[in-house]
């Protein structure tokens, strides 16, 4: 035998081992990089994947991803992470698809590398896109189309802060994960879509339950919800054998105000009351508007000595500063009416609320400015 034929069968045969090896290698972080990034569910958490795993196979300081809106005919940048201290092209920059040399890598199906970005921002000065990654310092790019059950989803853009960073090679790679990244991209961005609008659905019905039982004027509880507060409580105070106190509260004279000086003015005088009052209610003590000027209270208390307390505190607060609604500024008083006791099986809310309205009328009859307890089951 030739041992020159067999020294030649030899080499060929270890580079063919290095290729095989380099292969699989290859193969490996691939599947590896496949497994992690189809963890994700939302589409940050894959794009983030996609940041910290790509780096074995495709060079890269920064990754952005941007979105077909609008029937394709608008781009927006809706991911970006980069190395950089500051980015500069940020998450919502829009622009728009007509014109735009981006079409080609479209119609191409093909990553597009830009090996000089300075030169190509010199041919192409009105790009604001690419003047802003400059500022951040990035000097080469791959950019890269995304493609989901042969739809343009969007685009991926490595960049590096070197010149000359990308090769055919880092297109073939890519190409090669295109397919399962795109769809991974639009199957996240529908999750993701889909988790907003569950929100925005959240968010709306809390919304409609908020006005459904508070005043819109003064955001404290409305009639209504205010009266079911009152039952819950009466009836909790009923069974656990505890006092509660109800105060009617009634702004002295305000039909005047509004007579005098219109509804705007009046409004702004109750949302100051409304604060004042509130800001005087001890801890788990409910306040709500009950009609017009009228506020309704319901609170625990130890005995009818902090029932009145609470009263005469509400009283000042009102009475103690002048209310600004200017040009204007109003003296304001409220008159309340007081009634505390523990309730029994046979005494109800309604009579609870009509004990201390007829105790606000009395306040009303001595005067003004001040507070009336009123007698417990009369």
């Amino acid at each position: 035998s030739d041992p020159t034929c067999i020294d030649g069968l030899s080499v060929n045969l270890a580079m063919l081992s290095r290729s095989l090896s380099d292969r699989y290698e290859q193969e490996r972080r691939m599947a590896r990089i496949y497994e992690r990034i189809v963890q994700g569910l939302y589409l940050d958490d894959v794009l983030d994947e996609i940041y910290e795993s790509f780096r074995s196979i495709i060079p890269y300081n920064r990754i952005g991803c941007a979105l077909l809106e609008d029937g394709n005919t608008k781009l927006t940048a809706r991911w970006g992470r980069s190395d950089s201290a500051m980015i500069r092209l940020k998450p919502g920059f829009t622009a728009p698809m007509a014109g735009s040399s981006l079409l080609e890598v479209l119609e191409s199906g093909r990553p597009r590398i830009i090996d000089d970005l300075e030169a190509y921002f010199r041919d192409n000065p009105c790009s604001r896109s690419t003047r802003l990654v400059l500022a951040e310092g990035v000097r080469s790019s791959l950019t890269c189309p995304l493609v989901a059950l042969g739809a343009p989803v969007g685009f991926l853009f490595f960049s590096s802060f070197e010149p000359y960073t990308y090769s055919h090679r880092h297109q073939d790679v890519f190409v090669r994960l295109a397919a399962v990244v795109s769809t991974l991209v639009e199957k996240a961005r529908l999750f993701q879509d889909l988790a907003d609008l569950n929100k925005q659905l959240s968010l709306a019905r809390d919304q409609l339950q908020w006005q459904a039982t508070h005043d819109g004027l003064t955001s404290l509880l409305n009639r209504s919800a205010m009266w079911d507060e009152l039952v819950s409580r009466t009836q909790r105070a009923t069974v656990r054998g505890q006092m509660i106190a109800v105060l009617l509260c009634d702004l002295d004279r305000f039909k005047l105000i509004n007579d005098t000086y219109g509804h705007q003015a009046g409004d702004a005088v109750l949302v100051e009351i409304a604060r004042r009052l509130t800001e005087a209610l001890p801890a788990g003590a409910m306040l709500g508007r009950y009609g017009g000027e009228e506020f309704l209270v319901v609170a625990d208390v130890e005995g009818p000595a902090e029932a009145a307390a609470l009263a005469e505190s509400m009283r000042e607060i009102v009475a103690d500063s002048p209310v600004h609604s200017p040009p204007w500024v109003f003296d304001i008083t409220i008159s309340i009416g007081l009634v505390a006791g523990v309730p029994t099986p046979g005494q109800t809310s309604a009579d609870l609320v009509r004990w201390a309205d007829i105790a606000l009328y009395q306040a009303k009859d001595a005067g003004r400015d001040c507070v009336i307890s009123g007698a417990w089951g009369s």
